[in-house]
């Protein structure tokens, strides 16, 4: 997730002159492209999400060295 200096205007490389109809078109791309990513890191979750009950439910996380799922996904991949 980006800090929030990264998403403060001034981290913005400036602007270069566009009409307002060519910043809107670039607009509604990067809308289109954001939105996209969202759902694609929504599925990514899921197969995660999938696969995290595997291990739970093997118990694979013992075998992993972890105490719980929760502790080896806090670990791995800082979910918590």
């Amino acid at each position: 997730m980006p800090t929030p200096a990264a998403l403060s205007p001034s981290a913005a490389p400036p602007l270069p002159a566009a009409s307002s109809t060519q910043r809107l078109a670039r607009a509604r791309e990067l809308d289109a492209e954001i939105r996209r990513l969202h759902r694609r890191r929504n599925v990514d979750q899921a197969r995660i999400a999938r696969r995290l009950a595997e291990l739970h439910h093997s118990r694979g996380y013992l075998s992993l060295g972890f105490a719980s799922v929760k502790a080896y996904a806090w670990d791995r991949i800082g979910w918590g």
